[in-house]
């Protein structure tokens, strides 16, 4: 799939984007989102589902990044198509982190109370659905919503999940957390410590003082 049309005669040239080139491929969303973006916001949405239903790698990414840049004109009601492109689209650590650290964590930094529909997202079978319960709230956390979403309702939902990417993923959210409330996520830590795997607990502890990261690696060794 060379050039898929995506919009009326507009097409999207990705012959020359070689896979995971990320400047490259921002580049070229650049480029075909100034043809677009007098679109309203469903329009551009509907676009960006026939993108990432094509399966193609970079028209995925192309698909969330323009979602990505009507950011502005989110509604409440938004949620339910990202939600939707959550279950159909995100298939690997790569989609759900390219599209919960932008599009979607800034929908719920602006609906904060959205949050709570990330708990189901927990007990799904696909392991990339349950990270993105808690990558979703990177940017909440980053933004200082973090006071109203309570990160750790989502990390206690997958203290015991089995996947290893979603260890790393709420260990990550803990990590940023700890940026901005260190005191609450060394409290959380200590309680704990005895049911978190390692690899969740040293994600978690990786930018901590070295004094505090030691007495709580001490923890975890015994």
């Amino acid at each position: 799939m060379k050039k898929p049309v995506f919009y009326d005669d507009l097409v999207l040239d990705i012959s020359n984007v070689e896979r995971k080139i990320t400047p490259a491929y921002r580049a070229l969303s650049s480029k075909y989102y100034q043809k677009v973006k007098h679109l309203s916001l469903n329009e551009v949405l509907e676009i960006s589902a026939y993108l990432l239903d094509s399966g193609v790698w970079v028209c995925k990414l192309i698909g969330f990044d323009f979602a990505y840049r009507k950011r502005k004109e989110y509604k409440v009601e938004t949620f339910d198509v990202f939600e939707d492109w959550v279950k159909k689209y995100i298939k690997d650590w790569y989609d759900c982190d390219d599209f919960t650290t932008h599009a979607l964590g800034y929908l719920i930094d602006m609906y904060p109370e959205l949050s709570i529909r990330l708990k189901s997202w927990v007990n799904d079978p696909n392991f990339a659905v349950r990270r993105a319960a808690a990558t979703s709230l990177l940017i909440p956390i980053k933004r200082r919503n973090h006071q109203i979403i309570n990160p750790f309702e989502i990390s206690d939902l997958l203290l015991n999940d089995e996947h290893y990417l979603v260890q790393k993923g709420f260990g990550w959210m803990l990590k940023v957390y700890a940026s901005y409330e260190e005191d609450l996520v060394v409290d959380y830590l200590i309680d704990k410590h005895q049911e978190m795997t390692r690899l969740a607990f040293r994600y978690a502890i990786e930018k901590m003082p070295k004094d505090v990261k030691n007495r709580l690696m001490n923890l975890s060794n015994e």
